[in-house]
Formats: C-alpha cells, structure tokens, sequence
C-alpha cells in the first residue's frame, strides 16, 4: 500500500494532475441500468457481469481492453443472488434508484455496483450515457424480458420528459 502511495504521488507531481484512487471490492460487478417514466425511475433488472466465465471477480476489473475483447458476459444477477447466494435485489435497486435521484440525473442511466458475498453493496460508477450496444446490460435485460434490441429506441424515447433539456 505504501509503494502504491509512493508511486501515486510521484505521477501526480510529476504529471501535475490529481488521481481519484478507489479501493477495488472483491465480489459481484452489477449494473443496474434506469429509465425514467412520468418522473418516476424504473430498473430493467440487475444485470451481472461475469469475467472469462468467473461470477465473483477478486482484483478484476472490466478494463477497456477486455471489453474490447469480448471476454465478458452477462448475467441475470437477481435470479443468481436469490437463488444461490439467498438474497433479493430489491434494496441495490431502491439505493440505485436513490442515487439517480440525489445526482438529479433524468431519462437514461446506469448505476454499477460490487456486492460482496455477504450483501453489502459498494457504488463505485454512475453513467450518464450508458451503452446500448449489442452487448450492454440495458439489452441483455431487455432480451431477458423478450423485446429485440431495436426496442431500446421507443424505450428512450419514452423517457424523454423535454427534448429541448439535456439533463446529461
């Protein structure tokens, strides 16, 4: 930890920037994408994300490269949490929910989290503008509740509260 400072430190000085350090959580990597109806925000589901076939990731991380290689996938975490682990999501949506709400975010957004094997969830991103590419959460949970990834266009729009607004 200390070299790790060290090291920090140093680039800062040198590169004359600030770093945001984050403590990486062991456990389950979920994205909980929002879609806001009537001002009211609604979940699609908890999408989780599993690495080279690995639910729990130790030191993982979804790097930019790895995206890139399409060595992840998605899967339906509540399902998985109530039926292994023994818990509902229902209390990671409400608090994903909340913090779209505190950030005043509007239409559209996503909120990731690690869960740790004993429950206890730790928000670590918030998009703003979220993917929704062929493989992204928003059409993995769309596919799970049966629409087709064009679906996602009527689903934006319907958020759409003022399009002279951009709430982003």
């Amino acid at each position: 930890m200390e070299s790790s400072k060290k090291k920090i430190t140093t680039l800062q000085t040198k590169r004359n920037v600030k770093f945001i350090v984050q403590e990486v959580i062991d456990g389950y990597e979920v994205e909980i994408p929002l879609f806001k109806f009537n001002g009211v925000f609604t979940a699609l589901g908890v999408a989780g994300i599993s690495i080279n076939g690995t639910f729990f990731l130790e030191n993982q991380i979804l790097s930019e490269d790895g995206s890139d290689n399409n060595n992840y996938d998605f899967y339906d975490f509540e399902k998985f949490a109530y039926s292994e682990l023994g818990y509902s999501c229902e209390k990671i949506i409400q608090d994903a929910i909340n913090i779209a709400e505190i950030m005043e975010l509007d239409d559209y957004c996503r909120i990731d989290f690690r869960i740790r094997f004993n429950g206890d969830f730790h928000c670590f991103d918030i998009s703003t503008t979220p993917y929704i590419t062929e493989k992204s959460s928003p059409i993995y949970l769309l596919k799970q509740l049966g629409f087709k990834h064009k679906d996602i266009i009527l689903l934006l729009l319907g958020t759409s509260t003022n399009p002279n607004i951009d709430n982003h």
